[in-house]
């Protein structure tokens, strides 16, 4: 099977209205842009930029120092004397192993964490991870070198709000025969740039029903309700199946449900939408906001699907905020609906993975769309099997296999069925670019 390239689809203000009553599929106008050649100048650059990775900003503001050696420690490690060592003692792991939770507060937003570590009587490089708040940072720890014999940072990005309790777990890895990994500690830090901005006066979601809270698989929120930073993990796989006994991280079957900055990942379905006036928000003022390192649907095989029932739903992002999704392999699916709004997200699938096989595709790929408009008259409802007034615009999508977004009604083989009503308004613009 020949892959094809990775592209990234570039939104500024797109927009396909599907309102009217003419429109069966997308059009799209594309021009590709081909990637030039780094000069000698740019080559610098990434140098002094490799240097610079771990390192905190000279501007950065220390709002917590946690210390590793406070941590519980298993049989993989201990306590040890350390001269070199803030408080004279460090944390040392002899195999692989995570530490117990530490607890801390922060007097401002936190946007990094930087944990302290050294390499010692290695043979390779050694590595640690951060977990807060039962949220592993980043994509993949950070190393450093087996000839590392100081401390130096290594900082992750994130998202932490003032005033509330955190808890902190180190998890170190690649460690094996002789090697040693120290942590000294880690710091919570702002760099005082490009802070979030507050929420505004009148946030209608001020007081939500729950906070920062884990669910379990299957959670069915109440009418009405809303949650701020809801977390559920279905499983550890990175490619979980599409089978009919989902693993469906959230059912929504009652109206007027918000989620804001969820976390959601590891489910064959992560959001099953089947009611109305359902939102879905990325708001970049509140607590677990998300980012491509530590994204909101992560490893699903449908991120969200908005099923029968489904109308009146909203995915955007408030104060700014962009709703990040990686490595799903259908990350929006749009099965029914009308009134709906689709914005603001950032989807992505940056490297292959091995999932199932589907009845075109297999082997290891990337996604196989973005957003997917699919309405299917089949399934929908006789009272109502019209897909209409959707508007799906401001969306930046790569790394599929297909296409980025599109539509794709089933009419259940009739030449008569006019399922999907709408057109593209003329002020669309779609921009190709190809990504190394």
């Amino acid at each position: 099977m020949r892959m094809r390239p990775h592209i990234k689809h570039s939104h500024t203000r797109v927009v396909l209205h599907v309102g009217s009553h003419i429109c069966v599929s997308l059009l799209c106008l594309g021009k590709v842009v081909g990637v030039r050649k780094k000069t000698g100048l740019l080559f610098a650059w990434m140098i002094l930029g490799v240097l610079l990775v771990g390192s905190l900003p000279v501007d950065a503001l220390q709002l917590a120092k946690v210390e590793a050696e406070q941590a519980t420690v298993g049989t993989w490690g201990a306590v040890v004397n350390d001269t070199t060592a803030s408080g004279g003692k460090a944390l040392r792991w002899n195999k692989p192993g995570t530490t117990g939770t530490l607890d801390f507060t922060i007097s401002e937003p936190a946007d990094s964490v930087t944990v302290y570590i050294k390499a010692g009587s290695s043979t390779s490089r050694v590595c640690v991870r951060p977990t807060v708040d039962n949220t592993a940072l980043g994509t993949q720890p950070m190393c450093v070198a087996r000839t590392q014999r100081t401390y130096v940072g290594r900082t992750f990005a994130a998202n932490f709000a003032a005033g509330s309790s955190h808890t902190l777990a180190l998890a170190g890895s690649e460690i094996t025969g002789t090697d040693r990994l120290f942590a000294d500690y880690a710091s919570f830090d702002t760099s005082g740039i490009n802070l979030p901005p507050p929420p505004p006066s009148d946030d209608p979601y001020a007081n939500p029903t729950s906070t920062s809270q884990t669910f379990t698989e299957g959670w069915t929120p109440a009418a009405s309700s809303v949650h701020l930073n809801p977390r559920i993990t279905c499983s550890a796989d990175p490619t979980p199946p599409n089978v009919a006994s989902a693993e469906r991280g959230v059912n929504v079957v009652n109206q007027n449900v918000v989620l804001i900055n969820p976390q959601i990942k590891g489910c064959s379905v992560g959001i099953l939408v089947r009611a109305g006036g359902f939102k879905l928000l990325a708001d970049k003022s509140k607590i677990g906001y998300a980012s491509a390192d530590s994204p909101a649907l992560l490893s699903n095989y449908k991120g969200v699907v908005f099923d029968q029932g489904a109308f009146g739903y909203e995915v955007k992002g408030l104060n700014g905020g962009e709703l990040f999704m990686r490595n799903n392999y259908i990350p929006v699916n749009l099965q029914a609906g009308y009134d709906c709004l689709i914005a603001d997200t950032d989807i992505d699938h940056p490297k292959p993975l091995d999932w199932d096989p589907t009845g075109r595709l297999s082997g290891i790929r990337r996604a196989k769309v973005g957003i997917k408009a699919r309405a299917d008259y089949t399934l929908l409802p006789a009272s109502d099997r019209s897909f209409h007034d959707c508007t799906i615009r401001s969306n930046n999508v790569a790394g599929f296999e297909e296409e980025g977004i599109s539509l794709d009604a089933n009419g259940g083989g009739s030449d008569a069925v006019t399922l999907v009503q709408g057109s593209p308004r003329p002020s669309q613009r779609w921009t190709q670019r190809r990504t190394p």
